[in-house]
């Protein structure tokens, strides 16, 4: 992640350095340098642009991620390890929906089972698994 991010930013700056050439050649009714500098500059740019942008957008999902995983393990151990996609989302800040597929995942790889209470909202139940 870090070449990409070096890489937006010179891109980024490539085409914001190239940018000024652009005004002064249209300036000096120099079109063709002025077309020569906006081909370069502004995929450049727009470039740069993006690979920053992509980069700050996979930390965001990594950190939040984390984020959830720590409401997960929390809420969890609340409730004697029997968790519902209600109660999650409300602990992690998420929607509804998000959340229920965080728990299919991790009722999957951590073979849950499944309740329901008197209400009818479905739990996800967890073995609590020790070690010896």
């Amino acid at each position: 992640m870090g070449i990409k991010r070096i890489a937006g930013a010179a891109l980024l700056l490539l085409g914001v350095l190239l940018l000024p050439f652009v005004v002064y050649a249209v300036a000096y009714n120099d079109f063709q340098t002025a077309f020569t500098a906006w081909v370069v500059a502004f995929p450049a740019a727009v470039g740069g642009f993006y690979l920053l942008r992509s980069t700050r957008m996979q930390q965001t999902a990594q950190g939040r991620y984390s984020d959830l995983d720590i409401a997960f393990a929390t809420t969890l151990k609340q409730n004697q390890w029997r968790i519902s996609a209600g109660r999650l989302a409300q602990a992690a800040g998420i929607a509804e929906a998000e959340a229920k597929r965080y728990l299919d995942e991790k009722a999957l790889a951590l073979d849950a089972r499944f309740a329901t209470d008197e209400s009818g909202e479905e739990f996800y139940v967890f073995e609590r698994k020790t070690t010896h």
